[in-house]
């Protein structure tokens, strides 16, 4: 994916989606795609051998870089929205942590669409929820 980041500028915001995907999905019981998951063995394999640390900052960067170089696009915005609910899932954040609310406020902000569902349902999560300070 790196190489079409390098060589097809046009077509990185596809690559660095697909890049978070792919690192979001290291676990070999998650199907991303289809949204099937088995959280509980990916948590112990990422505690028992410390990784949770490294896991995340990996998947931040790639959505510091998307955020960075392309903040509206559509797939930034799906990229937040799908660490947020995968992250949650796989009791990394909790639902009310400081991280998610970030992602989700990022999210609104970035979103041109301000009538889509996307947009409507992040904005109702974030006014029901008592997020952690």
């Amino acid at each position: 994916m790196d190489d079409i980041i390098i060589n097809n500028p046009s077509q990185a915001i596809y690559a660095y989606y697909w890049k978070l995907l792919a690192t979001l999905s290291i676990n070999s019981n998650v199907d991303i795609i289809k949204g099937k998951f088995d959280e509980s063995s990916f948590s112990v394999i990422l505690n028992q051998f410390g990784l949770k640390r490294i896991y995340v900052e990996s998947i931040i960067k790639i959505l510091d870089v998307m955020n960075e170089k392309y903040p509206s696009h559509p797939l930034t915005i799906k990229a937040y929205l799908v660490t947020v609910s995968y992250l949650i899932k796989a009791s990394i954040w909790s639902y009310d942590s400081p991280e998610v609310k970030k992602w989700l406020e990022l999210a609104l902000k970035n979103d041109d669409d301000k009538l889509g569902f996307k947009h409507l349902v992040t904005k109702e999560y974030i006014l029901k929820t008592n997020f952690e300070e």
